[in-house]
C-alpha cells in the first residue's frame, strides 16, 4: 500500500495504490456416508482432500481536490476522481480420494472503473501529531462503492508523514 499527494496553493492531486496477493492451502479429512452398510445406515468412509485458494488484486485511485479549510488545527479537502479495481480469484479442490484424478478448479476475474467524490483531511493535535481522516463514495461500473479511513499520523519532515490508518473499502 502506498499513497502520494502533491499540493499547490489550495489545489491538490493524490494517488493511492493497494496491491494484494493472498493464498492458502489446506489438507482436510472428512467422513462421508457411502452406500448401504451392514446393519442400520450407510458405511462411513474417511476421505482426504486438498483445497488451494488464491486472491490477487489491485486498487488504484487518482483524484484531484480543493482545500476548503486550511487554517487552524482542522484541515478539510473536497475530492473528485476515479478508482480502478482489479481482482482475480482461483480455487482448486482435489477429490482424488473419491475418483482418480478428480480435481475441481474455478477461476473468476474482473475489473471496474468508478468515479468517486469525497473528503479528506486531518485534525492537528500539535506540530508533529495529527488525526487524518478520509471518506468517499463512488459509482460507475460498480453499483455503489464507499471507503472510509482514519488513524494517527506523525509528521517526520515537511514533506513526509508516517501514518497508521484503518481503512475499509466496500
Amino acid at each position: 500500500m502506498g499513497s502520494f499527494e502533491a499540493r499547490k496553493d489550495k489545489w491538490l492531486v493524490l494517488t493511492d495504490l493497494v496491491y494484494l496477493d493472498v493464498s492458502a492451502d489446506k489438507n482436510a479429512k472428512a467422513t462421508v456416508p457411502v452406500g448401504p452398510g451392514i446393519g442400520p445406515g450407510p458405511v462411513p468412509v474417511e476421505i482426504k482432500t486438498e483445497v488451494d485458494v488464491s486472491l490477487k488484486g489491485a486498487v488504484f485511485q487518482l483524484a484531484g481536490g480543493y482545500s476548503l479549510i486550511s487554517d487552524g488545527p482542522l484541515k478539510l479537502d473536497l475530492l473528485a476522481g476515479a478508482r480502478f479495481l482489479d481482482l482475480d480469484s482461483d480455487i482448486s479442490v482435489d477429490l482424488s480420494a473419491l475418483e482418480r484424478n478428480r480435481k475441481i478448479k474455478a477461476s473468476e476475474s474482473g475489473n471496474v472503473w468508478d468515479g468517486i467524490v469525497g473528503v479528506k483531511g486531518m485534525y492537528a493535535l500539535n506540530q508533529r501529531w495529527s488525526l487524518p481522516y478520509y471518506a468517499d463514495i463512488g459509482t460507475g461500473e460498480s453499483d455503489f462503492t464507499w471507503q472510509v479511513a482514519a488513524g494517527v499520523a506523525y509528521h517526520a519532515a515537511k514533506w513526509v508523514d508516517v501514518a497508521f490508518v484503518y481503512r475499509h473499502l466496500e
